[in-house]
């Protein structure tokens, strides 16, 4: 093993001024093709000016003091450096590693971010963090200039929509905002849950706007009721991130209470929005339905022994969807009459399941439905989703 050693310096004193009489190289651009003998090679006597790189090591005080200033009104807890240097610059780094081989090499890259990187972590007193960084610092060598760029912070809860005019998420106008006779000259069809929820949260923390995740979606006329619907709010580039989610909730209850509330708000990662997005639960509903013709109590016990179901992608949403027939399950059903042409429906189907056309049928295009069991139109006057069983999530997402 020692002599191995030995053997490789040895092959690095002999490289060395082979290296040197090829290229003219500073310190730091030598080291770099020799990371097995760095200590030494750094405190050679060479070259003053470098082929490789223009001597940037000496030039970078001016971009750490902008990344200073620029970092200095912000809260983050970690940081990353990224590094953009001229193309020419690998060019002529490649030249070298073609000459002199790429083994036990390190980037030119690498190590302005892992050197400025130290720096600033002495400056700012915050620590580098390669997989869970607040801000990224960008020192651009080219234009001699530094960006920052902000992560987005992320806040999951769940919501319960109180109204029937009130969309999920934002829903533009075809106006692109302007106003129109469509929307009521508002620029938008539906005030939203995202709107109400991101509003509040973007004024605390300085942020530029928000994009709202939601664990499925309800349609605009129907109500989110019961445990309601989880959700994971984005922030984009928050100037805050120390955020009180308690008096946030308190705040965005309050002020919106006859449309939505929002509860057990706490801060998640990225990786769980596409988790979120991903998961299949099963939900529970309450529908409101009117028949063609006068109802009988036979005529529920037929409707609760719906099961298994196919339904071909509803007419409504076609435009935006393919058309596929999906196979679904009806895990209960259960129901009352409320008058002669009405009755309540209690629905508890797994996820991806269309409930108002398993109501109303949809020209057949669902089958079995409650319409095809009583041989009559049947329409769906209200929904609501009463229960949906995430109790996993809490879980998942504090990992």
């Amino acid at each position: 093993m020692l002599n191995s050693k030995k053997s490789e310096l040895a092959k690095i004193n002999k490289k060395i001024p082979q290296l040197l009489q090829k290229y003219n190289l500073c310190n730091n651009c030598l080291a770099r093709q020799f990371l097995s003998d760095r200590k030494k090679i750094l405190s050679i006597k060479t070259n003053s000016e470098c082929y490789l790189c223009n001597n940037i090591f000496s030039n970078t005080k001016q971009l750490i003091e902008k990344a200073i200033t620029l970092a200095k009104n912000l809260e983050f807890r970690t940081f990353l450096v990224g590094t953009q240097v001229p193309r020419e610059m690998l060019t002529r780094e490649e030249a070298v590693w073609d000459y002199n081989g790429i083994e036990n090499t390190e980037s030119i890259k690498t190590e302005l971010n892992r050197l400025n990187g130290r720096i600033l972590e002495k400056k700012l007193k915050k620590k580098v963090d390669f997989a869970n960084y607040d801000l990224l610092i960008l020192l651009d060598f080219i234009n001699n200039n530094v960006k920052v760029q902000i992560t987005p912070i992320y806040i999951y809860g769940h919501y319960l929509k109180l109204s029937r005019e009130l969309s999920q998420t934002k829903w533009p106008c075809d106006c692109n905002g302007k106003g129109c006779e469509k929307c009521n000259f508002k620029g938008k069809m539906y005030t939203s849950v995202e709107d109400l929820v991101g509003y509040p949260v973007i004024a605390e923390s300085s942020g530029i706007g928000s994009k709202f995740h939601g664990a499925g979606r309800e349609d605009v006329n129907a109500r989110m009721l019961g445990n309601g619907r989880a959700f994971i709010l984005e922030i984009s580039e928050p100037k805050k991130r120390k955020l009180d989610l308690r008096k946030l909730e308190k705040t965005i209850n309050s002020k919106h209470k006859k449309l939505i509330q929002v509860k057990n708000l706490a801060f998640c990662k990225k990786s769980h929005v596409e988790l979120l997005k991903s998961v299949r639960l099963e939900k529970v509903y309450r529908a409101i339905a009117r028949a063609g013709r006068n109802l009988t109590k036979e005529d529920l016990a037929e409707i609760m022994k719906l099961n298994i179901i196919n339904q071909n992608t509803p007419t409504r949403v076609l435009h935006r969807r393919a058309d596929k027939e999906r196979m679904r399950s009806i895990k209960s059903i259960t129901g009352r009459l409320l008058g002669k042409k009405k009755l309540e429906l209690i629905i508890a189907a797994e996820a991806g399941t269309y409930i108002k056309e398993l109501i109303n049928g949809d020209n057949g295009r669902t089958k079995p439905s409650v319409a095809e069991i009583l041989n009559t139109n049947v329409a769906c006057v209200e929904l609501d989703v009463i229960k949906i069983k995430d109790g996993f999530l809490d879980e998942l997402m504090a990992g």
